[in-house]
């Protein structure tokens, strides 16, 4: 009785062997019918899709896995990665307002990472059954919404998708105060980046400590903006922030040493393009893991750079150096 058990048991490996070995040959037709009916929404308000996207045909023999702009698990057969930017963006900037609904790509259970950048959308269409939907994708890490004409609207429908580790919704028209307790809901961001918009110091800074959430925040992006000095007493609540880029801000005069001196784990701070002056602060020497300072374009009135820990890069341009006197 033993021994027929053991050889069913065997064979099963084998047949699970070959499949790890061999791989899946074939898209699942649940993603492959998601992924037409996408084509299908674009082709609606600009029929020169097709030529982006002549691969995608309704075709029994057609495997979406061979489809350009599509990558699967090779030995699932599911979708995991989608490179769908630059579809619907005009010569001269973007007409269109497309509303984009994120639940279309509700079906692809394994997507990892979906690109829309540069696709003339402006908003999103997501109703409570949409919410629910778009939380199926608990798989998704990487979301690129960049180069579009979302606003600040965009924000809220985003905190279903808890499993990001990727945000990137740069140069798009996010305007108004940093949206600190919708972005603390993403409790596994490890990047984010708002670059490009109009975001400023939200109304109080309290609010912003809402922000020790994010305790795998590694990144964080929000050059081109109109943050103020104060932005240091905020940011320092992120526990584990390696990489802060605040260029072209309107940090202006002294710099706030309020918060930034606690940032501990920086070790890259690019502050170029702003209009910063004065004395730069010695408790700068607290940052033990900073490599990379960036101050370029500002004119510091002073600064004492040998107290400063060594550096791997030290950025000036046109920054004024004068020596601190010991």
């Amino acid at each position: 009785m033993e021994w027929p058990c053991m050889t069913w048991c065997l064979q099963l490996l084998f047949v699970v062997f070959v499949v790890q070995i061999c791989g899946n040959k074939g898209c699942f037709q649940e993603e492959k019918i998601a992924l037409l009916e996408y084509k299908e929404f674009l082709k609606f308000h600009n029929y020169s899709v097709q030529s982006f996207l002549s691969s995608w045909v309704n075709d029994p023999n057609s495997d979406c896995c061979t489809w350009k702009r599509v990558t699967c698990n090779s030995s699932t057969g599911h979708v995991i990665h989608l490179s769908l930017d630059s579809i619907m963006q005009e010569q001269e900037g973007c007409s269109l307002n497309l509303n984009l609904n994120l639940s279309m790509f509700q079906p692809l259970k394994e997507l990892k990472s979906l690109d829309l950048s540069s696709n003339c959308f402006s908003g999103l269409i997501i109703t409570e059954d949409d919410h629910r939907s778009v939380s199926t994708l608990k798989m998704l890490k990487t979301l690129d919404l960049s180069h579009n004409s979302f606003n600040w609207s965009i924000i809220r429908p985003l905190k279903s998708l808890t499993s990001l580790k990727n945000l990137i919704l740069r140069d798009n028209y996010i305007r108004g105060d940093f949206p600190v307790q919708e972005l603390s809901i993403l409790q596994n961001l490890e990047m984010l980046d708002v670059s490009w918009n109009a975001l400023r110091n939200p109304s109080t800074v309290k609010d912003f400590h809402a922000l020790s959430t994010l305790k795998k925040l590694k990144t964080l992006d929000l050059g081109y903006n109109i943050f103020d000095g104060k932005i240091f007493e905020c940011l320092y609540a992120l526990p584990t922030l390696s990489f802060l880029l605040l260029d072209a801000n309107s940090i202006s005069g002294a710099l706030n040493s309020q918060g930034l001196c606690n940032m501990k784990t920086l070790q890259q701070l690019d502050l170029s393009d702003n209009s910063i002056s004065g004395t730069l602060s010695t408790c700068l020497n607290n940052l033990t893991s900073l490599r990379t300072l960036d101050l370029s374009v500002g004119a510091y009135r002073h600064l004492s750079f040998l107290t400063l820990h060594p550096l791997s890069i030290f950025h000036f341009g046109r920054t004024i150096l004068k020596a601190h006197s010991h």
